[in-house]
This record gives structure tokens, sequence and C-alpha cells, in this order.
């Protein structure tokens, strides 16, 4: 009797680990997030491999430069980076909605990607949002980088 336990045990544990590896299931032998496609998972600032074979960097590509528009916001003031450009300059917040809605967003329907010093008000990113949200921009357009810039 306990034998027939042991190794009905040891079966239902060896089904798990197959079943597992099977479905991906995480702790069972699966692969858990591994290729997961996940934005919350990746990491948001990836670096190109080899600058001779990626003359652009990998998280503002090409097609999307002209698409997505890159906002920071410092303090109570809004800055925006032209496409193709390195640095931001400041801009009115009643410009830089025309310019969101302008923008016809990348593959994932990302609009404005709105990144924040650490002396961001949460006035002006509250009043940012309230802003885009009502010319029409739905939230999911919106993109907010988790880390803060320097």
């Amino acid at each position: 009797m306990m034998r027939r336990l042991t190794v009905g045990g040891f079966i239902l544990v060896g089904l798990g680990i197959v079943i597992g590896s099977l479905t991906g299931l995480p702790g069972l032998g699966g692969r858990g997030n591994e290729g997961s496609h996940d934005p919350a998972t990746q990491d948001s600032n990836p670096q190109p491999v080899d600058s001779q074979s990626q003359p652009q960097s990998i998280d503002k590509p090409a097609e999307e430069s002209a698409d997505v528009i890159d906002v920071l916001i410092g303090g109570q003031t809004y800055f925006f980076r032209p496409a193709g450009a390195e640095k931001y300059r400041p801009i009115e917040l009643s410009e830089l909605i025309r310019l969101a809605k302008q923008a016809r967003g990348n593959h994932d329907g990302i609009r404005v990607r709105i990144a924040r010093r650490k002396t961001s008000r949460a006035s002006a990113e509250q009043q940012l949002e309230d802003e885009l949200t009502k010319a029409g921009l739905p939230r999911n357009s919106l993109s907010w980088q988790k880390d803060l810039v320097d």
C-alpha cells in the first residue's frame, strides 16, 4: 500500500514537470517570463549591440520617431524633443497638445512618451494628462516612463 502511494506520487510529480515544461508554467520546469513580450517586464533602455550595424538606438526606431513625441517634465515646465534631436527644448502646454494631437502613434498605439525629472511636480504631470485626455488622446496612448531622468 505504501509503495503504491510513493510510486503514484512520483508519477504525479513527473507529469507535473512534463506538463509545466510544455505549457511554460513557472516553477514546474517551464520558461516562466523568458521570451515574454510584456513591456512591463522588459528593460526600458535597451542598448544597441553594435553601433556599426545599428545606427539608431533600439528604443527609438526610425519608423516611430515622427509618430511618437517625447516629452520631459521638469518642475512645472514642459520640454519637447524633436524627432532625431538629442536635446529637449522648452515648450508651452498648448503647443505640446497640438503636436500630440497630430502624432499618429507607433505600432502599440503610443503617441506621447513622457519622462520626468526628479524635480517634476505632480500638478504639472496631472495637468498634462488632463489636457491630453481633454484633447481626445486616450490614456493608453500615453507612455509614462517609470524611471526618473536626472
